[in-house]
């Protein structure tokens, strides 16, 4: 950990790169933004941001573990949905994941190019690690439900895929016109969702 700072002033410097790093990002993306930029909107010197940060894409991918766990626990409260079937329910869940990366001004400025930077400046087993709590998270979601029996008896690994799917295609938009991005993207909520719930 950096020297020279009280761990509250750690944790307000930590809190301004994030604030900052975030702003940023999604004005300018990743690759665009530097180290200099963010230090100085946030206060401290270039060489003080690298005691907390190893690179900008690490600080990215702070910022990105922080969105996700809230993410996540908007998912949990959100389903089912009160007043609505399982079925309807899980379509809901699933447009919840295009609707956070349309509402999250951060990850729509990502690009296939963009990620492909940010992964190769990362050590990988923080890349690992972030796939690890990703898989675990929607595993233990599918088995809950599936316990239920509110899903049908699938491998729980394959669900924590057929998200990431989603997630890539969305990244994936640019490639699409607008009418065939969302005819797609219903399809395929319609299709996982039909295929999962047993009601």
């Amino acid at each position: 950990m950096p020297k020279g700072f009280t761990e509250k002033e750690k944790e307000l410097i930590i809190e301004k790169l994030h604030k900052e790093g975030t702003r940023l990002f999604a004005q300018y993306g990743v690759r665009k933004t530097t180290v200099d930029e963010i230090a100085g909107a946030s206060g401290i010197s270039k060489g003080s941001f690298y005691s907390f940060f190893d690179s900008k894409e690490e600080l990215f991918f702070d910022i990105l573990d922080r969105m996700d766990k809230i993410s996540k626990k908007k998912m949990d409260e959100g389903f089912p949905v009160k007043g609505k079937t399982y079925k309807e329910s899980m379509k809901k869940f699933l447009s919840g994941i295009f609707e956070f990366i349309e509402e999250t001004a951060l990850l729509k400025k990502i690009n296939p190019s963009e990620l492909e930077q940010i992964l190769r400046k990362l050590p990988e087993e923080r890349i690992a690690g972030h796939l690890s709590n990703d898989n675990k998270y929607l595993t233990a979601f599918y088995e809950h439900w599936a316990k239920k029996d509110v899903f049908r008896k699938n491998n729980p690994i394959a669900f924590a895929g057929l998200v990431k799917i989603l997630f890539y295609f969305n990244l994936h938009k640019n490639e699409f016109d607008a009418e065939e991005f969302d005819a797609t993207r219903e399809l395929l909520i319609n299709m996982i969702s039909e295929f999962l719930v047993k009601e």
